[in-house]
């Protein structure tokens, strides 16, 4: 399966994947976007790339932060995409048709779940799509964090669930942010990005995603 999709101006990836020195590349670029000031760069890099390895092993194959040129320069939401496997019980997806009953059966169970977030069916270029809007709290784990205490973080997030045509897995994209003042800034980027994925079922591809760095806005 390859998955493409376009990252605009202002994504800084987080390092799930290369060689160390490609990793040890992208986790100093996302250091100098975090802006940490007083903070050990050495450390804020390790924590990065530590962050990278735990995202990594939870089926993540595209993680970083994206800031915006409108937005305060300390402003930035973190975006991941992922895979998550159906496993052998999992419906047979092959058909647009089973795709688009499979997401609106995803998006009714959401709804139904968490009646104070907003979900809806979306026919988008990728094909049927589930999106949420919700807040809640994430948790940084000590091991993760510059400080080595864990943090708990107020966040709203924006994701997008698609089945893929393969039949075997979901496709996740996830925006989330505690700037929500920002909110109206980010959304249309992230609907630009989800509208933008495109999946073919090439199996096992030299490279599993690929992007184009432009402005979809």
């Amino acid at each position: 399966m390859n998955i493409t999709l376009s990252l605009p101006p202002g994504f800084a990836r987080i390092p799930t994947a290369g060689d160390l020195d490609s990793r040890v590349e992208a986790a100093q670029s996302i250091a100098t976007l975090a802006d940490r000031g007083s903070a050990d760069p050495a450390t804020t890099v390790e924590a990065l790339l530590a962050t990278g390895d735990m995202l990594r092993s939870n089926g993540t194959i595209l993680a970083g932060q994206l800031a915006l040129p409108e937005t305060d320069a300390r402003v930035c939401v973190t975006v991941t995409l992922s895979t998550r496997p159906l496993g052998d019980g999992g419906p047979e997806l092959y058909d647009l048709e089973s795709r688009v009953e499979s997401a609106r059966a995803i998006a009714q169970v959401l709804s139904q779940q968490n009646p104070h977030a907003t979900v809806q069916y979306r026919d988008l270029g990728g094909g049927p799509a589930v999106l949420i809007l919700r807040c809640g709290r994430f948790r940084l784990p000590a091991d993760v964090t510059v400080t080595g205490e864990s943090i708990e973080i107020p966040t709203d997030t924006f994701q997008a669930i698609l089945p893929t045509p393969d039949g075997n897995s979901l496709l996740v994209f996830d925006m989330s942010t505690s700037a929500r003042e920002y909110w109206h800034h980010f959304l249309p980027v992230a609907m630009s990005m989800v509208d933008g994925i495109r999946v073919d079922s090439t199996p096992n591809p030299a490279e599993p995603l690929t992007h184009r760095n432009e402005d979809p806005r």
